[in-house]
C-alpha cells in the first residue's frame, strides 16, 4: 500500500515536467562495479553511453569488500589498477580457513598477475563512487536518484522511461541498446537455469564494519564456517574490518533474526573467532538482504544485455561476485567493439555472450553448491563427509573463486604450498557434487 501510494504522489508530482527524450548508444541501469566498469570501457572505445541508478552514491552494500587476484588483469586492461591501490585499501596475500569443528588452515592466495601478487579489501563505499566517476571521466553521462520503471521496445532500439526522484519527474531516453546491471532483484530478471543443489534452506546475507582491539588480522581474509553458515572477515581501508556472511534462515530464527546474537552463538563453536569478538565493536548498522540463491539468469534476452548480478546471482566467497561481475562486462566491451552493431550482427553478439558468460559461471556456480554442502551441518556419523567437502573447498575451491575468468588456463593453485594431508586427500571435487 505505501508503495502504491508513494508512485501515485510520484506521477502526480511528475505533471510539473517531463524530460525531453534523448538519444544514447547504449542506456546502462546500474551503476555497481559491473554496470560502472562497463560504462568506462564502452566509453574508452567511443560509445555514448548514459548510466542510471536509483541511490545516490556514495552508498553502503552487503558485499565482502574484497577483490581476489583475478581482477588485477581485468583493473590494467581498463587502465585504473594504480588508481583502485591509491583508494588506499588492504593487501591481502593469504586465506586463513577456520572449519566447522575448528581445524584451521593457512595458505598463500593463487595470483595469476605477478606485478600485483595479491588481493584487495576495500569497501563498497570507496569502491563503487571511484568506478562511477571514471565513467564519468570518460564521458558516460550518470545519473543518479532515478528509478528505470519501463523498457520499452521500439523500432531502432527501446525507449527507457522511470522517475527522477530529485527532480520530481518521469524521464525517457530512447536508446539503441540496453544493459541491465541493476542487480539480483530487478523486475526484467527471469531465472533461467538453476544449478542442481542439495535441498537447502533460504540463506539471508550480512554485513557491518568492525574495528578490534586486540591485534589486526593483517593480509588475511578469515572464512569462518559455522553450523548453518559462514563468516568472512577481512581488513579494509581506515583500520576497519568488514564482517559479512550468510546464515540458513532457521538459524537466524533462532537467534531471533539478531546478528549480534548469531555472531556470539557462531562464536561459541569458533575459539578463535571468538578471541576476535570480544575485543571488536562494530562500527556501522547492520545490512541484510536476501534469500541468497546461486542460479544462472541470463546474459542476453529480448534483446537486452545482462551484467554482474543481473545475470548470475553467486555465494559471496572469495571475491568471486565483484571478480566475475567485472570479468563480464570486460568480455561484453570487447565483442560489441568500438561502434554499435548492425541488427543482426548484434543477436550475434548477444548469443556469443551468453554462451560464454555461462561457461565462465559454471565453476563458480559449483563452488556454491560446495559451500552449501558443507554449512548445511552434518551429523556425527557424517563428520568424514565434513572434513572431505572442507578439503574440497580449500583444494578446489580457492582456485577457482581466484583464477581468471575466460583465459582458458587450469591449475593455478599452488599444490606444493599446500600441506601433505591436502595434497593426499581430495583431489576431484565432482564426485563429491554429484
Amino acid at each position: 500500500m505505501r508503495a502504491d501510494r508513494q508512485h501515485r504522489s510520484d506521477q502526480a508530482a511528475a505533471t510539473r515536467g517531463q524530460n525531453k527524450s534523448v538519444r544514447a548508444d547504449a542506456v546502462i541501469i546500474g551503476g555497481g562495479p559491473a554496470g560502472s566498469a562497463a560504462a568506462s570501457a564502452l566509453s574508452a572505445q567511443g560509445w555514448r553511453l548514459t548510466l542510471i541508478d536509483k541511490s545516490c552514491f556514495p552508498r553502503n552494500k552487503v558485499c565482502g569488500e574484497f577483490f581476489s587476484p583475478a581482477v588485477w588483469p581485468l583493473l590494467k586492461s581498463l587502465g585504473i589498477s594504480q588508481k583502485i591501490l591509491g583508494l588506499e585499501g588492504s593487501k591481502i596475500t593469504r586465506a586463513h580457513f577456520i572449519s566447522q569443528n575448528g581445524k584451521e588452515i593457512k595458505i598463500r592466495l593463487p595470483c595469476p598477475d605477478t606485478q600485483h601478487p595479491y588481493g584487495y579489501g576495500i569497501s563498497r563505499n570507496r569502491l563503487d563512487a571511484f568506478l562511477l566517476s571514471e565513467a564519468q571521466a570518460r564521458g558516460c553521462r550518470i545519473f543518479q536518484n532515478r528509478e528505470v520503471r519501463e523498457i520499452r521496445k521500439m523500432s531502432g532500439g527501446f525507449l527507457v522511461s522511470g522517475f527522477d526522484f530529485s527532480e520530481k519527474k518521469n524521464f525517457s531516453l530512447e536508446t539503441a541498446l540496453v544493459l541491465n546491471a541493476a542487480g539480483r532483484f530487478n523486475r526484467w530478471q527471469e531465472p533461467a537455469e538453476t544449478h542442481p543443489t542439495a535441498k537447502q534452506e533460504r540463506k539471508i546475507c550480512f554485513k557491518a564494519h568492525f574495528r578490534a582491539a586486540g591485534p589486526a588480522i593483517g593480509e588475511e581474509v578469515c572464512v569462518i564456517i559455522f553450523r548453518g553458515g559462514y563468516l568472512g572477515l577481512i581488513q579494509i581501508e581506515d583500520s576497519k574490518m568488514n564482517l559479512c556472511g550468510t546464515v540458513s534462515e532457521s538459524i537466524l530464527k533462532a537467534a531471533g533474526f539478531d546478528f549480534d546474537r548469531l555472531l556470539r552463538s557462531a562464536a561459541e563453536e569458533q575459539p578463535a573467532f571468538k578471541a576476535w569478538l570480544e575485543k571488536a565493536s562494530r562500527q556501522s548498522d547492520w545490512l541484510s538482504c536476501g534469500p541468497q540463491t546461486h542460479q544462472f539468469y541470463s546474459g542476453f534476452r529480448d534483446g537486452l544485455f545482462y551484467l554482474g548480478d543481473a545475470a548470475c546471482s553467486l555465494e559471496p566467497f572469495m571475491g568471486q561476485g565483484m571478480t566475475m561481475a567485472l570479468a563480464g562486462a570486460f568480455l561484453l566491451a570487447k565483442l560489441l567493439g568500438h561502434a554499435l552493431p548492425e541488427p543482426e550482427t548484434l543477436e550475434q553478439i548477444g548469443q556469443d555472450y551468453d554462451r560464454e558468460l555461462k561457461r565462465m559461471y559454471r565453476s563458480k556456480m559449483a563452488l556454491g553448491n560446495l559451500l552449501n554442502l558443507i554449512t548445511g551441518g552434518f551429523g556425527d556419523a557424517s563428520r568424514w563427509k565434513s572434513h572431505l567437502l572442507f578439503n574440497a573447498l580449500l583444494r578446489y575451491g580457492v582456485g577457482k573463486a581466484c583464477e581468471i575468468p575466460f583465459t582458458g588456463y587450469q591449475n593455478i593453485w599452488p599444490v606444493d604450498d599446500a600441506p601433505q594431508w591436502l595434497r593426499s586427500t581430495v583431489r576431484e571435487p565432482a564426485e563429491i557434487l554429484r
